[in-house]
Parts: C-alpha cells; structure tokens; sequence
C-alpha cells in the first residue's frame, strides 16, 4: 500500500516537473520560433564606430514585414543641433545629404530608426514601434592607425607610455622633448632607415646607461615619426628649403596628425618647438610656407611663445618650399622663393635641377596665400 502511494506522489511531481519545462519550451522558443522584436535593431554603424567621408549608410534588422500604411522614420543629428528625419520602406538609408547639411568634418553624429503608422493622407499618424537604440559614431578627418602590441614596443615606446599626460598633445610635445634631450645634435651617425636603434640609444641613455646617439634634424625628426607609430600617432617628414643668397637652405621638420584636435601640426624636433597661428592654434606647413608668418609664433615645450619675427628660432628663412616626405610634389611660395634663381654654392643650379636632378619627373605647385608686406 505504502509504496503505490509513493508511486502515485512520484507520479504527480514528474507530472508537475514536465508541465515546467513545457512552459519553459513555450516561454523561451528555438530560433526558428523566436517573436519578432517590437524594436529595429541597428546593424552599422555602431556607437563608438568612426567615418571619414559622409557616404555612409545606416542598416538595421527589423523581421516582421511592414504593414500597410507603415514604414521606417530615421533621425539623424550632429551634437545637440536639430535632427533630421527621414522616411524609407528600406532596411537602411543613404545618410550622405543628412550629414553633409550640418557642414561638419569631425564630431559626433548619432541616430535612431522606428516604425511608424501612416494615416490614410500619407502623413504621421502613430508610432509602429519604439526607437531603435541611439547610436553615436564619431566622425573624423583620418582614421587613427592602431598602435602596436606593448609586447612588440621598443623601450622608447615603454617608457613614454609609463608617463600620465593631461592631453594627447601633452604626450606630443613631450616626446619631441624627450627624443631632442637625449640626442646630440653636433652631427650624425649611420643608423637603420627608421632610427629604431637610435632609439634604443635615446631609452637607455634617458636612464644614464650610455650615450645619446648623434642626430641632426632629419635623424631626430624620423626618429620621432618612428616613436609615434608604435603608439598609433601618424606623421609625416617635412623637407623644408630656403634661399640663403648664394646657397639653397635645407632643413627636416616633422608634422604630427594629433587624433584629438584631428588636425596636423608642425614640430621642429631639432629645435624642440612647435608653431602657433594667431588664435593660438597648432599651425600646419602649409600655414607656414603659404600663410603670413609675422603673426605664428614660436612655441617652446613649455607653452612659452614668442612670435616669428621676434623669436629665438635659427630657421626662419627656410619656409619657403617643403615637400612631404619622399614624394614626387614640391610645394613652393613664389614670392618667397624664386625658382629661377641660380645659386652658385649648389653648381649654379636653381631649386628645380638641384632638388631632382631632372626636373621633367616631379611636380611643383605654386601657392600664397596672402599678399605679404
């Protein structure tokens, strides 16, 4: 009698255990039964995603069909300015005319995406759904490049990066400090194309654990160019030419892409400054060579600046004509530099035959941008 009455209880409990899971089963379907959201759900971008150029297209899910008289309201908007809103029957939507009408290259863009009822006149009538979660995407002039494992990092790139900067223009500056401390600059030695083991030399010498490599301004210069790519900064090399009256003037500078301003900017690393424009702003070499120089100032590691034609700066009259890097573009200012002047220290050759050997091969661009005094 005992053990039916057992069996009867164990009965009911496995009874009861398997009206659970059916219930679970119900309440949780397989994939292939799942209910649709009430909800698009965004695709790309995604919030935290950038874009350089403004052909981007916003795609979400949404697994329902519409229904008659229902379609998609897309808003997209620049900071705290007016959205804009926008209607399709697409699952994404050409965004291109929408972020080019606030005339912004870099800043924060975000949108949404609901369903939306339509009255029988084509108008709004209610919501078919909730917003989409809001997405912000950064837009910016170039794409930062990734930096390097620390695992692979030289002992340069170690040590600048156990320093705290209160800005990513902070650690700049510092590190052309760092690489010009530690360098001698009377003359300079052979070393591999990219300065890696100058380097090595500039770490440990910074330690007190042997001498500072011999650099002039093109060895620091790609030095620093070298430091920064380990930690994900762009640059390029500047050569910069002037006319010296009987002899043509060279001289390396570095610009830096700093990904917070997103704007490049000039460095002297021999000379261990920067440049300024008027409004105080980080200038570029084209600023330099096109633009009024009485009003850039020269900046020190400090902040401490002084303006062009005051300052204690040994290369003011070379911005005149520079080219980035080794490229085949010479970029010149006519009314500071005479191309058709001849110098007898460069075998009476003028810029053109002396910077290229033959001048058919490359390419020189006149520019000024302002009628200086």
């Amino acid at each position: 009698m005992m053990n039916t009455k057992r069996l009867a209880v164990l009965g009911l409990v496995l009874a009861a255990l398997l009206a659970v899971l059916w219930g679970l089963v119900i309440d949780h379907p397989t994939d292939k039964g799942v209910t649709p959201p009430n909800v698009p759900l965004p695709v790309s971008p995604l919030s935290g995603e950038f874009f350089v150029d403004s052909q981007v297209t916003l795609r979400w899910d949404y697994l329902p069909d519409l229904a008659p008289r229902q379609t998609f309201a897309v808003q997209i908007w620049y900071e705290d300015e007016a959205l804009r809103e926008n209607w399709t029957n697409e699952r994404q939507f050409d965004a291109q005319a929408s972020i080019d009408s606030y005339e912004q290259e870099i800043g924060a863009f975000s949108w949404q995406v609901a369903v939306i009822n339509l009255a029988e006149t084509g108008g709004f009538e209610s919501m078919g759904s909730a917003w989409s979660p809001v997405q912000t995407v950064e837009r910016v002039r170039r794409i930062r490049p990734m930096p390097i494992p620390e695992a692979q990092r030289s002992a340069a790139a170690r040590l600048v990066m156990t320093q705290e900067y209160a800005s990513t223009s902070e650690m700049i500056t510092r590190v052309r400090h760092f690489i010009n401390s530690n360098s001698d600059d009377e003359t300079q030695d052979t070393f591999a194309a990219d300065y890696h083991d100058a380097l090595d030399m500039i770490a440990a010498h910074s330690n007190g654990q042997g001498p500072s490599p011999r650099l002039l301004c093109d060895g620091q210069a790609t030095a620093m160019l070298t430091l920064l790519g380990e930690l994900g900064i762009e640059s390029r090399l500047i050569f910069l030419y002037g006319d010296n009256i009987d002899q043509i003037y060279e001289h390396t500078l570095l610009e830096v892409f700093n990904p917070s301003t997103q704007h490049w900017e000039l460095h002297d690393v021999l000379s261990d400054v920067s440049f300024a424009d008027e409004n105080g702003n980080p200038t570029s070499i084209e600023r330099m060579v096109f633009g009024v120089l009485d009003t850039v100032s020269v900046c020190d590691k400090d902040g401490e600046c002084a303006l062009f034609p005051e300052a204690d700066y040994n290369y003011k009259i070379h911005f005149e004509a520079f080219r980035y890097g080794y490229t085949d573009t010479f970029w010149v200012n006519p009314d500071r530099f005479d191309l058709t002047k001849r110098f007898p220290s460069n075998d009476n050759k003028n810029l053109a035959e002396y910077l290229t050997g033959n001048p058919r091969d490359f390419v020189f661009r006149l520019d000024n941008w302002a009628v200086e005094p």
